[in-house]
Parts: C-alpha cells; structure tokens; sequence
C-alpha cells in the first residue's frame, strides 16, 4: 500500500504546475481525479496492413520510418512527410505544422500512426496521422485545460491506480445487491484502463445513479425540514376571493380554479409552502398568483414578487397596481427605482431585491416569476433568508410532466394547460429564405389591418457571433431595421435589444402596448412576459438557430387577444434535422407535449438550456433519463423505508449535497 490516500492532496502525486491546472478543473485530492472520468475513447485495435487501407477510415498502421521530409505547402503550411513500410506496401504519412517531429522522427524506427488515408492523387494517397501512439487498445480522452497534456492525465491516474481498492460503494451492501448495483472500485477502474468501448458508458451510469439517488435523498431530508418549520397559516378571506374572481373582465378557466383552490389551500397549512405553477405561455399563471397575494395582504401580512427583468417589473407593477392596488400599497424596487419597502405591503422587483443586505419585513408569500432566469445561488440567498415564508414559483419552461414529478419529488408542483376561452389558437407557418415576398406581403396586409406585430432576430448586430462560420449573412436587430423600414415605409417601427437602458426599453414596451409602434424588432429579450392583445403576428427569423422551448415561449407573444394570430418562421438551414424539428413545432402547441416529442426526436441535451433551466447541477447524471431516474427513485424509497440514510458514506454525501445546496428550503435550488 501507498502513503497515498482518496483523500491526499494532489501535490503529493504531481508537481506543482501540473496541480495548479489540475485545481482549474476541480481536481484537490485523489479521489477527485478518480472519478474524473474520460470524456471518450480513441479505438486504437484497428491495426490494418497498408494494403487493406480503405479510404476516409480511422485505423491504426505499424510499419518502419524508411525516409523524412519536409516542404511548405502553397498556404505556408508546413508538411512533414515520412515514407512508412510494412510487409505489405509502403505509403507516405502525413503531418502538418509540427516542427517537432522532424527530432523525433528518425529513419529505421518502428512507429505505430493513427490516422486514416485521404484520396489524394496529387500526393500519392497519403495517411493524415492524427497522433503517434504508444500501443495497440483503447485510449483515454480526458476532459482538459490549456497546458495540461492527455498523456500528463494519464501518468497522474497511473500513480494512483494501486490505490483504487480504497474506493467504496456509497450504498449499504443490501442495496447494492438488491439493486445490482456494480462494484465501483472495479467498475472505475475498467473506465481509466478499459478493455471495451462499454466500460466508460457503465462508469457514468454509476456515478449519474449516485447522484441521482444523493440528490433525492437530500431533497427528502430537506423536506422533512420545512415540514418541520412552523410558520403563520393563512385563513382563507373567501368572501374576498370571490369579490376578486367576479370583478375580473373575463371567466377563470376550469384548470385555473382548480390550480388556485390548489395552492390556496397550501397557505393554510402550518409549514411553509414549497410550490411551483407550470402554465403554459398566456394561460393566465398570474391572475393566480395575485389571488394568493390577496388572500395573503388581506390577512396582514407582506408579499414579495420577484421578477427576472426590469421590463417584466414594471409590467408586474401595472398589474398588481390595477388589480390590488385600491385597497393595498403596491411598492417597485429595481436598480433604478427603489420604494420604502416598510410603508408597503406588496413589493415588486427585480434582482435588486436580492441583496444580502436588505430587509424585505418578513414576508409571509414570496412570488418568483419565471423562477428559471433567477441563478441557484440568487433563489437561495433570498429563501434562506425567509424560511417561513410561502414560496410560490411560475414557469412557462416545458419540461416533461413525468420527468418533473420525478425529478422534484419533493416539490409539490401544480400545472396549468388551459388557455383562457377568449384567446384564439396560434397558426404557426414555415417559410424558406427565398418565400421573402410572400412574408412581405402577409406582414402589409397585417399593418393595413392596423394589427401590430414583432420581428425576432438571433443577434442585436453582424458581430456578436463568431465570424468563422461558413454561412450567408446573419439577421441581426441594428442592421434589419433598415431593410424593414425601407420595406415598410409607412409603419412605425422601434428596436428592443438587451443592451438598451432599462428606462428606454420600458418606454418602448409602453408605446407598443398602447399601439404607437406597428413593428417590434428585437432579440429574445421579450421571450416572456410581454403581453399586448393588438399583436397578432410575430416573424422569427433564423428559427432553426433557437431550441423549441424558447421558440414556444416566442410564440407566446401573440394570441393574447381575441384575434386569429399567425407565428412564422423562417428556416434558413438545410439540415433535415431541423427542418423536422422546425415542421414538430409547427403542428403542436402544447408546451408539455413539445417538451416530449423534443426529448423523443432530439433525446437528451439541448430541450431547455441547464444553465437558464434552474434544474440541479450534476456531473455525470442526466436529467432527461428516465428510467435512470425512476431507478434512483425506487433505490432511494428503499433507502428511507429501511432507514439505511445513516450508512457513513452515503450520509457524508448526502449531507455534502445538501449543504451546497441550501437546506433552509430546497425550492431555492430548482
């Protein structure tokens, strides 16, 4: 046995520039470097003789260094050429740019080249060498940063691969083998030195279910604590309620009832409520979130609502004012503006409200809008700060109704499908670069009409994107509006980019809400929230550049009022994927079932983006896996019914994650 343990710093193994590379990837101790896993395989096994060489295909040849040359191509590309021989033939092989090689490549010396041949007449044919390799089997590709060396990776795990029989499974030994859960010192060890293509696939299912199973029991754990919390219970004002439902210009849906009575009943327990109302995009989450702000302000008590953007703020404001505002004081803070906080007893705001700093007067119902634009860390501030307070939490995000009551378990989540009956479908067209005229002409016959309508472009100018891209030129907000308004004289057309000031962009949102504008040219900076009944068309140009989600959530600018709307997209790609992608969204509007036959044609990756999606940060697990994630759940149930949390290892994990994550309220963490 070593002197080195799993938990030994990484400067007993390695020199100290490679450890400070090692730290930039998250690696401090051995057994952080363990679980480091590959992010592939090179198949280095196919050895094939020079006379078998197949054209295009990757391979590995042994031969000797018979000659070494060297030239610059037309471009100044420095090629390095060696003629390589086997029992079968001779070939030359090809480097280009690597100087190097010309003092390590000497003639007479047995070399093994991966690479595959080009047809390259011109060139006699030649092998394209990707790397010199040392031996024939399967080859680790690790994640890496600049200046740390595969091969620099590789040389740290062999210094510790004797101590790999210090790993031990986190779960007791009746639930590994209940559950046929692999031997993970085995299994990890398969994966750094493996001997199959299979044995990296086995290693990450392993760690994904150990995350998936630490994090249900943590989430478990922390819902037992805010059971626990007592805090003030709401007597329901019903007769209120009721003056509020029947005041409203319009009828409640059947599935808005429900979500309210459902939520409403929630504040009259004794524990704080942890809830989160998924609505589909205008189907009305926010009339239900002001009844439970009333039932909440008329007993008393203070209320905080918490949106993501200050547009979304002020449009928050306009409503609470004109739906609360006659019997309570409605407060707005945001970097700009900043109420007394004290003299009201609901405030609206931004992130400005986050601040560790500030006193909010213990709130008793704390609103996040659009919970998922709002980081972890930020929810968590807030919530930890109030325990006791009621958290209820709205998103238009579609995730998979299945994979959302798996995954947040421990949340009780409330979903709203039903549009109100006044709102008209939303046809949904698709158009080709070349179909310019035939949009040009609709949009005319809209303006006439005196029906506004938004622009949508992917960038606010020509050089926000990477200027590599072999591709006709892009749309972007500062350089279309010109077209637009040489297209459409006689319309009144405004920008709105993220990058404006939030004074001017509100200014602008006011003017196209009370019909001064006709064309609304932007970037996804009105993806949510904004609503205006006079908008009935909404044209999203490069739509094969945004994910569906986010297309759905466009789409939800228009049919907000009792007019036939139109969402058009215009697919600028010739992939065939996105193309169906783009024809899948054109035929549902159903964000839940889009989320589904998303997952189902794309599978997992890119349905929401992790990082805007406000789900749970995991290596190796993956969220839209689900029977791995039904697996994790019948492991963990096992766990807590026999009341095996206790198990050392599986504890300390449990007790890590949690403590990441916040365990005052573990809503603040989704």
């Amino acid at each position: 046995m070593t002197e080195i343990s799993l938990n030994s710093p990484i400067e007993k193994i390695t020199s100290k520039p490679v450890v400070e590379k090692l730290n930039k990837l998250g690696i401090e101790k051995a057994g952080d470097i363990v679980e480091f896993l590959p992010r592939r395989y090179e198949d280095h096994t196919n050895l094939t003789d020079i006379k078998d060489l197949k054209f295009d295909e990757i391979c590995v040849i042994r031969g000797t260094v018979e000659k070494v040359s060297s030239r610059r191509s037309k471009r100044g590309q420095l090629i390095i050429q060696a003629m390589i021989k086997d029992k079968t033939g001779t070939l030359p092989a090809l480097w280009f740019n690597q100087r190097y090689l010309l003092a390590i490549l000497k003639e007479g010396q047995d070399i093994l080249l991966y690479g595959q041949r080009k047809l390259v007449p011109t060139m006699k044919n030649p092998f394209f060498v990707n790397k010199i390799i040392s031996k024939l089997g399967y080859a680790t590709i690790y994640p890496s940063t600049k200046g740390l060396t595969q091969l620099t990776i590789r040389r740290v795990i062999e210094k510790i691969e004797p101590d790999f029989e210090q790993i031990t499974d986190i779960f007791p030994d009746d639930v590994t083998k209940k559950f046929a859960i692999p031997k993970k010192s085995k299994l990890i060890q398969k994966c750094h030195f493996p001997t199959n293509l299979e044995a990296l696939t086995d290693a990450k299912d392993l760690l994904g279910l150990e995350e998936f199973v630490t994090m249900l029991l943590a989430v478990n754990q922390t819902q037992n604590l805010r059971k626990g919390i007592k805090t003030k219970k709401i007597e329901l004002p019903l007769d209120e309620i009721k003056k509020f439902v029947e005041s409203l210009p319009y009828t409640l849906t059947p599935s808005q009832k429900k979500c309210a009575w459902e939520i409403l009943k929630d504040i009259e327990k004794d524990y704080p409520m942890s809830r989160l109302l998924y609505g589909e995009v205008g189907s009305g989450k926010t009339v239900i979130g002001l009844m439970v702000c009333l039932a909440v302000l008329e007993r008393s008590q203070k209320v905080t609502w918490l949106s993501p953007t200050t547009v979304l703020a002020s449009q928050q404001l306009e409503v609470t004012k004109r739906m609360l505002g006659d019997n309570f004081k409605v407060g707005y803070f945001t970097g700009d503006k900043k109420d007394k906080i004290g003299d009201c007893d609901i405030i609206v705001g931004t992130h400005a409200l986050l601040k560790n700093d500030l006193d909010l007067g213990d709130p008793s119902l704390i609103v996040i809008d659009e919970q998922h634009r709002f980081g972890v860390e930020q929810r968590n501030l807030l919530l930890s700060k109030y325990p006791k307070a009621h958290v209820l939490m709205l998103s238009a995000t579609p995730i998979p109704r299945s994979m959302a009551q798996t995954i947040f378990g421990y949340l009780d989540i409330t979903f709203l499908t039903d549009k109100p009956p006044h709102q008209q479908p939303i046809i949904t067209k698709l158009y080709k670069t070349s179909d310019r005229v035939k949009i040009n002409s609709f949009i005319k016959e809209k303006l006439k009409a005196g029906e506004s309508g938004y622009v949508i472009c992917p960038l606010i100018n020509e050089s926000d994107e990477v200027q590599t891209l072999l591709e006709i030129e892009r749309k972007a907000v500062l350089s279309e509006v010109h077209n637009l308004k040489k297209t459409f004289p006689e319309a009144k057309i405004e920008m709105l980019h993220g990058k404006m000031q939030s004074n001017k962009k509100e200014q602008i949102l006011s003017h196209f809400k009370n019909n001064e504008i006709d064309i609304l040219l932007s970037t996804t900076v009105v993806e949510v929230g904004i609503d205006n009944p006079n908008a009935t068309w909404i044209l999203i140009e490069e739509a094969d550049r945004f994910g569906l989600a986010q297309l759905h959530q466009l789409r939800g600018r228009v049919g907000r009022g009792s007019k036939e709307s139109v969402c058009m997209l215009v697919n600028q790609s010739d992939s065939p994927i996105a193309g169906k992608r783009l024809q899948l969204f054109s035929e549902i509007d159903d964000g839940l079932r889009l989320a589904e036959e998303d997952l189902k044609l794309r599978g997992p990756g890119e349905i929401i983006g992790l990082e805007q999606s406000g789900l749970p940060s995991l290596k190796y697990a993956n969220l839209f896996d689900k029977e791995m994630i039904l697996r994790a759940k019948n492991i963990s149930d096992y766990i807590i019914e026999n009341k095996l949390t206790d198990y050392p290892i599986l504890k300390e994990k449990i007790e890590a994650y949690a403590n990441g994550l916040g365990t005052n309220n573990i809503s603040a963490n989704i």
